[in-house]
């Protein structure tokens, strides 16, 4: 993480870099185990499967709440 975050880290913006930092390094986190999952696919196939997991979000049901949107 980037020093001059940590001096925001109090700070609305500091807190939403952070967040967008974690949800990327998740993402990253995800791929990596799709990758390890699948070790013959392509790039595109990987990036296929990453995008199909962040649109059906499995893991968020049970966190969510019946205001948030998405496929239920």
């Amino acid at each position: 993480m980037d020093d001059s975050l940590d001096l925001e880290a109090d700070t609305p913006r500091g807190r939403l870099l952070q967040a967008f930092e974690m949800f990327e390094f998740g993402v990253e986190m995800m791929a990596a185990k799709l990758r390890r999952q699948h070790p013959h696919a392509s790039s595109p196939q990987i990036e296929a499967l990453l995008e199909a997991w962040l649109a059906e979000r499995p893991e968020a049901s049970a966190s969510d709440d019946d205001r948030s949107p998405g496929p239920r």
